[in-house]
């Protein structure tokens, strides 16, 4: 198991966002579904109008004890039009523990793990009404095209 223990995590705020893209809901036995979420979405970026012009992929989700949804959406400044099939997100202003995963797939549940270990020590709690976040880099595209080794922002909201 390698876990990047200089992972940095600290307390942010993130100011609202709207959000448009797809989303599939499944069991936590299911999850090997995502990627293929993440090739359809890559397809039809560009039905997407009004993208903010940073580029990344912003993957909010519930998770519930039993099953999660998981969303692939881009940012946009504002919502003119839906494209088929689409749902648009908005997300209000929150708290966040911001963390990141740079390592092997088979080791991002263990820097959840550090995540909710650091937050414990710190007396944060999680916001179970609220959704967390993976947010995927443009620049980090060619990294996360492998299946064995990612990169990404993790957005856990805290009250």
């Amino acid at each position: 198991m390698e876990v990047d223990l200089s992972m940095e995590i600290k307390v942010i705020k993130e100011e609202p966002k709207i959000l448009i893209g797809i989303s599939w809901s499944g069991s936590f036995s299911q999850s090997y579904m995502i990627p293929s979420l993440f090739e359809d979405f890559e397809k039809r970026i560009e039905e997407i109008s009004n993208k903010v012009k940073e580029e990344a992929i912003i993957c909010p989700f519930h998770d519930r004890k039993t099953d999660f949804t998981y969303y692939v959406t881009h940012e946009v400044t504002h919502i003119e039009h839906i494209p088929n099939g689409m749902i648009s997100l908005q997300l209000p202003e929150q708290k966040y523990v911001k963390a990141a995963h740079n390592g092997k797939t088979e080791d991002i549940d263990n820097t959840y793990i550090k995540i909710f270990n650091w937050m414990n020590q710190n007396h944060l709690k999680k916001d179970y009404q609220s959704l967390s976040i993976e947010k995927y880099l443009k620049k980090d595209e060619a990294i996360n095209r492998a299946k064995d080794y990612k990169k990404f922002e993790i957005y856990v909201p805290i009250l």
